[in-house]
């Protein structure tokens, strides 16, 4: 299925068939012609020296320099970000202040106080040292856990994880520990401390593990108060307050646990009355809560202040011999670039012109001068229509592996009978079908993955299994879908803006091929979905009879029992 998997196969053996079912995006790689000057033979000597001749260097191309421009606008949003969550995380600071500094046992004469004390000049220092410090660890985590190719939730065992919760949980310790000194909370001086500072840890490693720090465009793009409001109706908040108050109630029970648990040992049994009062309960519950609020806040801070729209520009219809640096940065240059965030972002700003830009698609649609040749259509459509052909191979030997192929999954040389209708087929009838000429070369290729789905687990898979750490393989990644999904929406749109807006046929010409090529995927996609739900069927019957044999065997020995 689709995922969150970085790599697009899960073997060697399924990039390799790949690789043979899509013959038009193989890659040739031909040997480099080197040439080699004779010289005549020189006599030895110990005081000749010999410098050992060195690699030419790569030269800089237009490519390197956009990519290098881009990268420095990124570098100055990510900076922007950390500065703004760090104003974030200050506002929390003063949020958890004054929320502390309100008593219970006199709320009236402490509400002034809560809500005035960070006035004064006194109280200054502290905030801005807490915006300097949560501004360079907010800055810290966006360089290092949001990236476009993240996974849906980083693995336990990753060491960067575990290096950022540690981290984290620095910044919450200086960030609490400020504010109980600020406001002067009792429970800085006693095992509550220690509680409190342990379920930081908690919450800190949740925070980490439990994000989604993926990058992605927002359906709403903040640019005045207006869209402020509109983004602010547009979120889940319902969804984020349980999601906030369920991760909250973790990392609180776990603090319970430690006073119930280790408080006797360490403090004595004094430590017991912390559970019933009431306000440290209060207390330990608000100050994770904030944090996993604030946390939420940072995500969506991050992806509306890096991933903002950019607009690509297209070439002039006529040649420009001294392009200046903007000239050179057009769409069709960064839509095969080989960085993955400038990549999708070229496609959405591709997505944008099928969608809504009336005034540069119809740039997609002229002519070259002279030559009138349709230029910026070729060099758009057809990396969108590559990566859809991409997807379609993808899911073919994705559907191959999920039932075991015995035969030609996709012979570029015979397509008498499609691989749709192949998957339906009884396996006997595939293996008349498809015995002859057509498996000397391909059916090869598919017997490494037959092999692998039959292979007999070891007794660290089944134990894996059992506790249910299973590592679903994907077949593309949240990365590689996202992508195509833009470009099958950037060609569906032109292709129907083409019927009213394309003067001079550019998009017609090619109107057959992008036809075959969606069916085709649409084919894939189904055979795949075909495929995994039949696995799933028979899994499902496989444990049903498995638990009905189970249940008659408990009463067959009941009954023997009771004839005993």
């Amino acid at each position: 299925m689709m995922g969150d998997n970085p790599s697009s196969f899960t073997s060697l053996t399924d990039s390799k068939l790949y690789d043979q079912i899509s013959p038009g995006r193989r890659r040739v790689d031909g040997p480099l012609a080197s040439s080699s000057t004779t010289s005549p033979s020189l006599r030895k000597s110990p005081l000749r020296t010999f410098n050992t001749p060195r690699s030419p260097q790569k030269p800089i191309t237009i490519f390197d320099q956009v990519v290098t421009w881009f990268n420095a606008e990124i570098e100055v949003r990510k900076r922007l970000a950390g500065l703004v969550c760090g104003y974030f995380a200050t506002l929390s600071y003063i949020i958890t202040v004054s929320l502390l500094k309100i008593t219970l046992w006199a709320p009236f004469s402490s509400v002034r106080d809560s809500l005035t004390w960070w006035i004064y000049p006194s109280s200054w220092l502290s905030i801005i040292f807490i915006q300097v410090i949560s501004s360079a660890i907010s800055f810290s985590h966006i360089q290092q856990f949001f990236k476009v190719t993240q996974l849906h939730r980083i693995p336990i065992t990753d060491v960067h994880g575990w290096a950022g919760a540690s981290l984290e949980f620095v910044h919450r310790l200086i960030f609490l520990y400020t504010a109980f000194t600020v406001s002067d909370c009792s429970f800085r001086k006693d095992f509550g401390w220690i509680a409190i500072s342990f379920s930081a840890a908690i919450s800190s490693a949740i925070v980490i593990f439990r994000s989604d720090f993926h990058l992605r465009f927002s359906e709403i793009q903040v640019t005045s108060l207006k869209t402020l409001i509109a983004f602010t109706k547009s979120l889940p908040i319902d969804h984020l307050f349980e999601t906030c108050g369920f991760e909250a109630a973790m990392s609180f029970f776990s603090g319970m646990a430690l006073i119930l648990l280790i408080g006797p040992v360490v403090w004595g049994f004094s430590a017991w009355w912390l559970i019933i009062s009431v306000p440290f309960t209060i207390i330990l519950f608000g100050v994770n809560f904030i944090q996993h609020a604030t946390a939420k806040i940072f995500v969506k801070t991050v992806n509306q202040i890096v991933m903002k729209p950019m607009a690509f520009p297209f070439p002039p219809s006529y040649s420009v011999h001294s392009p200046t640096p903007e000239q050179t940065r057009t769409l069709p240059k960064v839509i095969e670039t080989a960085d993955p965030l400038l990549r999708i972002f070229a496609l959405y700003d591709l997505r944008t012109i099928a969608w809504t830009d009336t005034a540069r698609r119809a740039e997609v649609f002229s002519l070259s001068q002279p030559g009138k040749h349709p230029r910026n259509w070729k060099s758009v459509s057809t990396p969108c229509v590559n990566m859809l052909d991409e997807l379609r191979s993808k899911m073919t030997v994705a559907a191959a592996r999920l039932v075991g192929y015995t035969w030609d999954d996709h012979d570029a040389e015979s397509e008498a009978v499609p691989p749709r209708e192949a998957l339906m087929m009884p396996r006997k009838m595939r293996e008349m079908t498809y015995r002859g000429a057509g498996q000397s070369r391909q059916q090869r290729n598919i017997a490494p993955i037959r092999t692998l789905n039959t292979q007999t687990i070891g007794i660290l898979g089944k134990i894996s299994r059992f506790i249910g750490h299973t590592t679903e393989k994907l077949v593309i990644s949240r990365y590689d879908a996202q992508m195509n999904a833009y470009a099958a929406e950037a060609l569906y749109m032109l292709v129907v803006d083409s019927l009213e807006e394309d003067r001079y046929g550019v998009v017609q010409k090619d109107l057959v091929d992008l036809i075959i090529l969606l069916c085709k995927l649409i084919t894939a996609i189904d055979t795949y979905e075909r495929a995994k739900a039949v696995i799933t069927l028979c899994i499902f019957i496989i444990v049903r009879m498995v638990n009905d044999q189970v249940a008659e065997d408990e009463t067959t020995k009941k009954k023997l029992r009771g004839f005993e």
